[in-house]
């Protein structure tokens, strides 16, 4: 693990703000130093609601925030419409990234904010978690295989499944989609 303790700031007092804190505030080599709203009072209150440190900066404003020198990265739970606006500042300031999904709304976005990052040498990572943890991997990994199958070529129709489709014994034949397209190799 890295010796080195990240600082984070918080631009927004968003509910899953509050979860995300959480975690920063558990791992080891990382530190909420920050925390800010469009207002300083709605900030403060954010802060004392989740136990930030005694030592931790309240701003009533995100640009305050990014002027920070001691803040190594922020964490951005603002709407997905806001992130294309605000991401790049983020980056244009040396700052890491953790930005809340969807990354943007549409691949330009993506890409604005993917260009600002790789301008600004910062890392950009997307704050989306695998709820299913050891079962999502096996999610990722199946639909790789059926993409494989099917020579990466996307499906004709996919039919969402409202239970599992089962045979006379009461054994599942189907469950999650049933998925339409060209035959298998």
């Amino acid at each position: 693990m890295a010796e080195t303790v990240i600082h984070f700031g918080i631009i927004g007092c968003a509910e899953i703000a509050r979860k995300v804190y959480r975690a920063i505030n558990l791992a080891p080599n990382a530190h909420p130093s920050a925390v800010a709203s469009r207002s300083v009072e709605k900030a403060a209150a954010f802060a004392k609601a989740n136990n930030f440190p005694p030592d931790a900066k309240i701003y009533g404003s995100y640009e305050s925030l990014l002027d920070e020198p001691d803040i190594d990265a922020v964490y951005v739970p603002l709407p997905t419409s806001l992130h294309v606006k605000w991401a790049p500042l983020v980056a244009q300031k040396k700052k890491h990234i953790l930005l809340e999904k969807p990354v943007g709304l549409n691949v330009g976005e993506f890409d604005k904010i993917l260009g600002a990052c790789e301008a600004n040498v910062v890392q950009i990572m997307d704050a989306r978690s695998d709820g299913l943890g050891a079962l999502g991997d096996t999610g990722w990994y199946s639909i790789r295989a059926i993409l494989w199958a099917t020579d990466y070529e996307l499906p004709k129709t996919v039919i969402a499944l409202r239970g599992p489709v089962l045979n006379e014994a009461g054994v599942i034949l189907a469950c999650g989609l049933l998925y339409i397209g060209k035959m298998a190799k």
